[in-house]
């Protein structure tokens, strides 16, 4: 069967000169196409099927990394908690193969939180210009003006005024389980969220 390339070499450069080359090329492409689509079907149907055992091998190995992670969590709350160095957002405990880490939940705000328009029409009816920053469009001054609101009963709080922000939803943070393994190269870390 000659191959595209054994046409190239035939006419001894790549331009196509006449109809019967360009045709026959034409049909060679196609049934280039129709090999590649069927290496790609095959290559996909064998993924699936790998797919499929690793979801069957791994499904096992991680019921039990599941609950040994959730017996360290429970031992972490009822054992390690008084124990465990403090810090405003997590409680660390170190063992000797790694790190028990609980990320404390939190309440934040951030500028997805609220709409731009809104928070710029609030600091100009409070005379509040300054943190309003100009350019094509208006744009709050984020990180200027948002130590001048407080959480506070799970409302947003303008701390000069007292005046209940609504415009603004506050992010809860949820809790948060992590375990450190110590290794000499990198030290991967794992994750878990509490519901």
């Amino acid at each position: 069967m000659e191959t595209i390339y054994d046409l190239f070499v035939a006419m001894g450069n790549d331009d196509v000169t006449d109809d019967s080359t360009a045709d026959r090329i034409i049909e060679y492409i196609k049934k280039q196409e129709q090999e590649k689509k069927r290496f790609e079907d095959m290559a996909r149907e064998r993924k699936e099927k790998i797919d499929e055992l690793l979801e069957i091998r791994l499904k096992p190995i991680q019921k039990i990394l599941d609950r040994l992670n959730s017996n360290l969590q429970v031992y972490f709350k009822s054992n390690l908690m008084d124990k465990a160095k403090d810090s405003k957002t997590k409680k660390k405990y170190e063992l000797l193969n790694g790190t028990i880490i609980y990320k404390k939940p939190a309440q934040k705000l951030t500028t997805k939180s609220f709409d731009d328009k809104e928070l710029i029409a609030y600091l100009e009816k409070h005379d509040m210009n300054s943190f309003v920053k100009e350019k094509i469009s208006y744009k709050p001054d984020w990180s200027g003006v948002k130590d001048r609101f407080k959480i506070a009963n799970n409302k947003v709080v303008d701390t000069c005024s007292g005046e209940v922000i609504d415009f603004m939803e506050i992010i809860y943070k949820v809790e948060e389980f992590e375990i450190k393994w110590h290794q000499k190269k990198r030290c991967p870390k794992k994750t878990i969220y509490l519901n």
